[in-house]
């Protein structure tokens, strides 16, 4: 019995409309990787109001998550805000604890068993395992990142 378990790789959270990938959202979890871009740079082309900004830059520098590979923040349940205009802003870059922090989809590397997807993929069986069988962890998602 052979298992399929794989980090996922290139989701794309700008296609993604479900609602856990809007980091302004009350309890929101959402995903943060490192990159390599100075504090100039950082989020230049980003359109995102300057209080939602810094309200990330906030939240990531308290953050007890020391992974240097990704962080995953939570937004408060309450007392705070992003700015009204951010609320379905993701994607964007902020600089925290000296280093430019990009919004992520909040499934990017997290580890699956896709064991029983194959039998379900309409694009066939060997989709899924086709990762595996040449010797990789990681199921990248299609197309563009």
């Amino acid at each position: 019995f052979t298992r399929y378990v794989y980090v996922m790789t290139k989701l794309r959270i700008l296609d993604d409309a479900s609602e856990r990938t809007f980091p302004c959202r009350a309890e929101a979890r959402s995903r943060w990787m490192p990159i390599d871009e100075a504090q100039s740079s950082c989020g230049s082309n980003d359109i995102i109001n300057s209080h939602t900004k810094s309200l990330f830059e906030g939240l990531l520098a308290a953050s007890t998550d020391k992974n240097p590979n990704v962080r995953d923040i939570n937004f408060p349940s309450q007392g705070t805000s992003c700015n009204s205009a951010d609320v379905n802003a993701k994607g964007f870059s902020v600089f925290a604890d000296n280093m430019c922090w990009r919004n992520i989809h909040p499934d990017e590397y997290s580890v699956y068993d896709m064991t029983n997807w194959p039998l379900k993929h309409p694009g066939g069986d060997a989709h899924i395992r086709a990762f595996a069988e040449a010797g990789s962890v990681f199921f990248e998602f299609p197309g563009d990142s």
